[in-house]
């Protein structure tokens, strides 16, 4: 399974981050939509693209419900949600999902979902 992560405006640098959780070896790339030059979903489909994986073989892992998870979906990938327990739109607490959908509180839990890719 090939893993990408989005980081929202973060890029690379956030991506470091991720050293400390040992979830290096998820990921076969970082591509943030500046990278790809396209904007959700349409960079979903690029970046599967980029890294000539199906679509139905790649995760997206986000924080919003919507523009991080639906939009992962509606590109063909499985979309895992971070639900850090708000609403970054409205400041409430976390909308309701649909309980299909993949949902992790915190980094730790995302091995859990995944496998290591054979990079």
């Amino acid at each position: 399974m090939q893993v990408s992560k989005d980081f929202r405006g973060l890029g690379r640098l956030h991506f470091c981050g991720t050293q400390g959780f040992g979830l290096l070896e998820y990921f076969e790339a970082v591509l943030t939509p500046t990278d790809l030059g396209a904007a959700k979903p349409a960079a979903y489909a690029t970046a599967c693209r980029r890294m000539r994986t199906d679509p139905a073989q790649a995760v997206n892992v986000g924080d919003m419900l919507e523009s991080d998870v639906t939009a992962a979906a509606l590109a063909g990938l499985t979309g895992i949600w971070l639900d850090r327990g708000i609403d970054f739109v409205t400041g409430g607490p976390s909308p309701t999902a649909d309980e299909t959908i993949p949902r992790i509180e915190q980094l730790t839990d995302l091995p859990n979902h995944l496998s290591p890719t054979n990079a």
